[in-house]
């Protein structure tokens, strides 16, 4: 039997501040706070527990908090997350997310980040090339320094890569190199940002199904896109492929914070559990974008039933609940 893939998961870890409103401060506006708590985060942090949902003790997180986030370390390892590679560093502050999260019925939030000690990932020193192989998958953000560096080493030594541009500026787009990306998951105002930087002749970015067309044009090496719809579940398109959406699951949104890493890391666990090399592939494998399109599904029930419950990492769901959830919506139809 082949060797299980492990996937190596370099990323942020934050303490994340949640303060709840009535809605979103405006610019100028001083308004007051309904509730503050603290819960574990980080996009990387959040991804890697996402991961190991589904395949548990084969999500390696690679990062770097201060002793600060300790507490957080612990509980990703409760999670099964192995964190043999994560750097504590002895006088920096642990990452810090500020987030407002709007009770006035969609949930949504807005958030600020201190990148703190996740600004000291450094690809010589962190990269961990003694331990990632050709099986195995890398899955990037854009919450710790290097990334760019981060994502060529990613390619080199990894079977596949997978980015989620997240936080996304235009910068992203002269920064970061995406024909080394396998695969690209990104919600619609992140795929806007990307699109309109890289084709500036865009007539409109914020429409997927015209957008990803050109998307492909620009980065030849780029296999797959998968942007989150929210509540119309994901579109999952692949080179030479027709696009496919797949559902979300009929929820009352409590909090939205963790939804998108939640999509992300079931996605990737997902394809790591099953053994999916996606990397020139899925154009004319049938099986392994029928495991691409079923590893979103999944995906995206799991981002669903992250919005039920409060904090990013806390809400995460087993993949067990997941599958029975959507067994039960399928049974319904």
């Amino acid at each position: 039997m082949a060797a299980a893939t492990n996937v190596f998961v370099i990323g942020s870890i934050n303490i994340d501040d949640v303060f709840r409103v009535r809605a979103i401060a405006q610019p100028g506006e001083t308004i007051p706070s309904l509730g503050r708590a603290i819960f574990p985060g980080g996009k990387g942090a959040n991804q890697s527990v996402a991961v190991a949902r589904v395949h548990p003790h084969h999500a390696l997180h690679v990062g770097v908090i201060g002793r600060d986030g300790q507490w957080i370390a612990d509980l990703m390892a409760t999670a099964n997350v192995d964190t043999s590679l994560l750097v504590v560093h002895p006088e920096a502050h642990t990452g810090r997310a500020i987030i407002q999260l709007a009770t006035d019925g969609a949930a949504e939030n807005a958030i600020i980040l201190d990148a703190a000690a996740n600004g000291l990932v450094d690809p010589a020193v962190h990269f961990p090339r003694d331990r990632i192989t050709n099986r195995d998958i890398a899955l990037l953000q854009n919450e710790v320094s290097h990334g760019p560096a981060l994502l060529r080493l990613a390619r080199e030594h990894a079977g596949t890569v997978v980015f989620n541009p997240a936080p996304c500026t235009p910068d992203t787009v002269r920064e970061f190199d995406l024909n080394l990306v396998d695969v690209l998951v990104v919600n619609e105002g992140e795929l806007a940002t990307l699109a309109a930087a890289a084709i500036p002749d865009l007539a409109d970015a914020h429409a997927w199904s015209a957008t990803l067309p050109r998307v492909f044009a620009a980065f030849p090496g780029l296999s797959v896109a998968v942007v989150t719809l929210g509540a119309a579940g994901a579109a999952v398109v692949a080179r030479g492929r027709d696009p496919v959406v797949v559902p979300s699951l009929k929820i009352s949104p409590v909090d939205t914070t963790g939804a998108g890493d939640t999509f992300v890391g079931f996605l990737v666990g997902t394809l790591a559990r099953n053994q999916v090399a996606v990397r020139d592939r899925v154009a004319t494998d049938d099986t392994v974008w029928a495991a691409v399109q079923a590893a979103a599904k999944v995906a995206a029930g799991a981002g669903s039933m992250a919005c039920e419950g409060a904090g990013a990492m806390s809400s995460i769901p087993h993949l067990a609940d997941v599958e029975a959830r959507l067994a039960a919506a399928a049974a319904s139809q």
